[in-house]
């Protein structure tokens, strides 16, 4: 009996141990939370409001709707086009910039 014991112990352990760590849900692949992005970006209040507003009309409904990976990526596509339309040509660079860190990020947890 208690070989049996010991035998349970070891496998739950081992499968535990050999399960690989929870990474990001698909959508959270931004490298700065929103108000630090905001910062980062130096956006006035309205154009904060603006953020939001785009980002409440175009992915928040398919995250609530549990919609498809693919949409949510294409929703998140729209609204970074739209994001970056109401940006200043100097908030705009540094976008660029965030987002070419974002994309090779992404890549690299692709394994390239």
């Amino acid at each position: 009996m208690k070989n049996i014991l010991l035998a349970a112990l070891l496998l739950a352990t081992t499968t535990a141990l050999a399960a690989p760590p929870p990474g990001p849900p698909p959508h959270d692949r931004e490298l700065l939370p929103p108000r630090e992005l905001a910062e980062f970006l130096n956006l006035t209040d309205a154009q904060q409001a603006q953020a939001r507003e785009i980002h409440d009309t175009t992915i928040r409904p398919l995250l609530e709707q549990h919609a498809t990976r693919e949409a949510i990526e294409a929703a998140h596509e729209t609204a970074r086009n739209s994001f970056a339309a109401m940006l200043t040509k100097e908030q705009r660079a540094k976008f660029e910039v965030y987002e070419e860190i974002r994309a090779l990020r992404e890549r690299g947890r692709e394994g390239w």
